[in-house]
């Protein structure tokens, strides 16, 4: 089995956030170590899984330095076939298999294999997906259902409505937060939040996006596997289903 180097096994940063921080560092000499500024001021949260994306890919040294791979992802005006490149070095194992016939299951499989589970997981996947996309890799059906990434970074005034695709919205202050409420492919969510949730900052609604990304995954998958479910037992499906839900608890937490 591959050995993975200490800095982390597999990149988990949303994908969004990675294309963002990209953006941001056309700005940068990087001739200097990378900081949370010179990447668009994420969260410490974000900022500590970037920058985990970026020594995971070779971007950038155990210092903050950047590389010239980083260099040349950032410079370059069409960045896809070098990032498909990195992706073929970096995740050497999933390109052994033929990734237009893989199945769902044996990507996370092949992804568990480095030791992450649960949220992360799920999130390394994300990343994967995501980047196998925009880098213009063939994936199965199944896969690229499985996964939704944004691409673009959400505008600076936002309507909630329309960047979360919501079918229904409602808003009521209670004291110092504000609580929200809404449908989104069939689930209910409703969040609490200390300021007005239009004023959230970037990585904020990032870090929200992810959140529903994932909650949405884990309902299709909870129904992918119930359709499936004729030909096992009861007590295996119960397993999977608990598995899932602590998924979901990592995330939230």
């Amino acid at each position: 089995m591959k050995s993975y180097p200490d800095h982390g096994p597999a990149a988990y940063v949303g994908f969004a956030t990675f294309l963002s921080a990209l953006d941001h560092l056309r700005e940068s000499s990087l001739n200097e170590p990378l900081d949370p500024v010179d990447c668009g001021g994420p969260s410490k949260a974000t900022w500590n899984q970037l920058t985990r994306t970026f020594r995971f890919l070779e971007l950038i040294d155990d210092d903050n330095l950047p590389t010239p791979s980083l260099r040349s992802l950032v410079q370059q005006p069409n960045r896809k076939p070098i990032l498909r490149k990195l992706l073929q070095r970096h995740y050497s194992d999933l390109f052994s298999q033929d990734l237009s016939r893989l199945r769902l299951i044996r990507l996370e499989q092949l992804l568990a294999r480095r030791g992450i589970h649960g949220a992360t997981l799920t999130r390394a996947r994300s990343f994967f997906v995501g980047a196998a996309k925009y880098a213009g890799i063939n994936l199965s059906s199944e896969i690229r259902r499985a996964t939704r990434h944004r691409v673009q970074r959400p505008p600076r005034t936002i309507s909630t409505d329309k960047v979360l695709n919501l079918k229904s919205f409602a808003a009521t202050d209670l004291e110092l937060n504000e609580t929200v409420s809404f449908n989104l492919k069939n689930l209910h969510f409703a969040f609490s939040f200390p300021a007005d949730f239009a004023k959230l900052t970037h990585s904020d609604r990032n870090e929200l996006y992810h959140l529903l990304d994932n909650a949405v995954i884990l309902n299709q998958r909870l129904n992918e596997r119930a359709a499936a479910s004729e030909n096992r037992s009861r007590e295996d499906i119960t397993e999977l289903d608990v598995d899932d839900l602590r998924a979901v608890e990592e995330a939230v937490h």
